[in-house]
């Protein structure tokens, strides 16, 4: 039996369907390790072929011990990644030109009192929300339903 004090702890990664809209019959795939490493699948519908097949980007997390734990697409191909501290990601998975390449920004940081309207429902995704005094722990019940898209406010 294995020592528990010396024992890794696996953290299993989020992942999520994504239709592709380009055929009918396919789905893509995305994953985020809890580490903030990125892989995206453009075609699985045929099993488990072409595994090798994949676009990657590292989300750059600025904090080591900080882990991904929600991954909820928003927008068709654009997704939001929470993180444990309450950062929230978003990931888009095409440019401009409708090709395929995963652009990550930075949405939020919790930075105590100063954070704006998304650091502070970023728990809502069920990240902890983050302060350099204390971390607060939310209810695992508590949980956000829907994103929607709007209209710029600036």
């Amino acid at each position: 039996m294995p020592d528990p004090q010396n024992a890794e702890i696996y953290e299993a990664p989020v992942a999520a369907l994504v239709a592709t809209g380009e055929k009918q019959n396919d789905v893509g795939l995305i994953s985020c390790s809890a580490t903030g490493e990125i892989r995206y699948w453009d075609s699985v519908v045929f099993g488990l072929g072409g595994t090798d097949r994949f676009h990657n980007r590292s989300l750059e997390l600025f904090d080591t011990t900080d882990r991904c734990i929600r991954i909820k697409e928003v927008y068709p191909g654009i997704f939001v990644i929470a993180t444990r501290r309450g950062a929230l990601y978003q990931v888009s998975l095409h440019n401009s030109h409708g090709e395929v390449e995963i652009e990550v920004r930075l949405l939020s940081k919790s930075t105590g009192g100063r954070s704006g309207m998304l650091s502070r429902v970023s728990s809502l995704l069920g990240g902890g929300m983050y302060s350099s005094n204390a971390a607060t722990t939310v209810d695992a019940r508590d949980a956000l339903v829907s994103l929607a898209g709007g209209g710029r406010t600036e």
